[in-house]
């Protein structure tokens, strides 16, 4: 009866040894899952990712602008080819073309494609293209049809007030109504025109321009006026290729994913050697050089994709002056 009793006894205490050494495993497995996570996250921000401790706000317990570059479950991709059956990578090395030519001053050919792919690398970045998304999405669930011309006009609209909510004085209550367009609630979101989509867009994507990341020198525009430019251009420039199908929505289902998206566009834009960097003040807007801002926008317009492609391009080539399409 002993013997039995013992065995007994120690049915159940054996039992719970097997699940404590299971929860150990468990445990020690999921914490060199986050070790080696952690360490991927910190060779990307080393490489140009976003940098969670670095705030636009100057607030190291902000949590708030995080939010801009967490995982977003929806991501776009890029299709192969447009519905005009053009390669889609032509659509935004284009764009970068026309931005260098039509807003900075620059002659040598090595110098301008330097800067052609710093800008790329920030026009095509996960975060610009994240907030490119939820715009749309709210865009189209308004049932806005704005024609490109009444959009550009919307653009225009907006740039002042993103400008002074970026470019102000950089006090608490300025640093709230930036942080309110990041993630609003839906009840708030609700209530919002068009012009509020395109300050979160626009919002959101200069908080993570202006981040102090191994690429920023290379995302320099050169005045506020530069940006506002740069920026308004950048967020047309998607809407057209969004109307030419370029895209397709991909699901963000865990945070591993996210992080592979990342690595593809540090990949797709590796940095080069230090001293390739070109510093941003090399780059002077045209109007700075040349002609007014005023003058400027009546010669250029919104950019929104100018490039060199034929006739098939349409309506992606842009508009120049008083919403005149290039091609008919």
């Amino acid at each position: 009866m002993g013997n039995t009793d013992s065995t007994l006894n120690s049915g159940p205490s054996e039992a719970f040894q097997h699940e404590d050494r299971f929860a150990v495993q468990g445990h020690r497995t999921l914490r060199r899952s986050r070790l080696i996570r952690r360490a991927l996250i910190i060779r990307q921000v080393s490489q140009g990712r976003a940098n969670p401790s670095e705030v636009w706000c100057n607030d190291k317990s902000c949590e708030q602008e995080l939010e801009i570059f967490s995982n977003p479950l929806l991501h776009i991709a890029d299709l192969p080819r447009s519905r005009e059956g053009l390669p889609v990578a032509v659509y935004t090395k284009d764009f970068a073309d026309a931005v260098i030519t039509k807003f900075f001053d620059v002659e040598d050919t090595n110098t301008k494609e330097h800067k052609v792919r710093g800008l790329l690398s920030f026009i095509d970045s996960p975060p610009v293209r994240v907030a490119f998304l939820n715009f749309i999405s709210d865009y189209n669930e308004r049932k806005y049809r704005l024609s490109d011309e009444d959009f550009q006009k919307a653009l225009l609209k907006a740039r002042p007030v993103f400008l002074d909510i970026m470019f102000g004085v950089k006090t608490a209550a300025r640093a709230r109504l930036a942080h309110s367009y990041i993630n609003p609630m839906m009840e708030v979101r609700d209530k919002w025109d068009l012009q509020q989509f395109i300050l979160r867009f626009l919002i959101c994507s200069e908080m993570w321009r202006q981040q102090k990341t191994p690429r920023s020198e290379n995302w320099k525009i050169g005045s506020r006026e530069g940006v506002g430019h740069f920026m308004t251009a950048v967020l047309f420039h998607y809407k057209l290729m969004w109307q030419q199908k370029c895209f397709d929505i991909d699901f963000i289902r865990t945070n591993h994913v996210w992080d592979r998206v990342w690595d593809l566009w540090l990949r797709k834009y590796p940095l080069g050697d230090s001293g390739e960097v070109v510093d941003g003040d090399v780059f002077q807007l045209r109007d700075h050089i040349e002609k007014t801002e005023q003058e400027v926008l009546d010669d250029v317009g919104y950019l929104g994709g100018i490039g060199q492609c034929d006739e098939t391009y349409n309506r992606i080539q842009g508009y120049l002056g008083k919403g005149e399409p290039l091609v008919e």
